[in-house]
């Protein structure tokens, strides 16, 4: 039996990422088909990307369409056998503080709404692939997991500062239901909403 898993990437995002090659030749160039091809990391990220689409999670568009630039790149790498580079190398360039203040501004004003890649790319005017490489230099995390932590703090401050219920809280910050708001706490507070209220104080409803 032979397993296998059908992707496809939308051409736009290798065409960013190639353009952000330093090789003048390789930005012009086309990704060729690879048949029969065994890649661990190409198997991970589609398996992941696979169940995030089987889980029907909202919200995790943004993780996704990361994902999918980590991917083209593979593929770009694979192609090129290491011979190119991407733009800046392996220092690449940060956010400047007015870009960064922007994104924070933009995501805090829209975290009951669904926050994409290319919404972000463009409040600042980068390819896909750029803004990646310059936002995990600046912060140290992916887009998806700043989104992620913003939140949850603001979560945190419902929870500790009002009486809304879980459930009003859960969607007013973007998770998709109240059982996402406790997943992502136990995960990454070790704690519940719940419990986080107890112990702010506050009684919820």
């Amino acid at each position: 039996m032979v397993e296998t898993m059908h992707l496809y990437l939308h051409r736009e995002i290798l065409g960013e990422c190639l353009a952000d090659l330093d090789d003048e030749g390789a930005k012009v160039a086309q990704c060729a088909p690879e048949m029969c091809v065994q890649d661990a990391l190409l198997w991970e990220i589609a398996n992941e990307i696979s169940r995030l689409m089987q889980s029907k999670v909202e919200g995790v568009g943004l993780y996704v369409d990361t994902l999918a630039v980590a991917m083209a790149k593979r593929l770009i790498a694979r192609q090129f056998r290491g011979q190119v580079a991407c733009a800046h190398g392996f220092n690449p360039v940060v956010l400047s503080p007015v870009r960064l203040r922007k994104i924070t501004e933009y995501v805090d004003a829209n975290l009951c709404e669904q926050i994409s890649l290319a919404n972000l790319c463009n409040l600042v005017g980068m390819s896909q692939s750029n803004f990646v490489r310059r936002f995990n230099a600046t912060l140290g995390q992916t887009p998806y997991q700043f989104v992620l932590g913003r939140r949850i703090e603001s979560a945190k401050t419902f929870l500790s500062r009002t009486n809304k219920s879980l459930a009003t809280i859960a969607l007013d910050c973007g998770f998709s239901h109240q059982e996402h708001l406790t997943n992502v706490f136990r995960r990454r507070l070790n704690t519940t909403p719940a419990a986080f209220r107890r112990a702010s104080g506050r009684r919820g409803f």
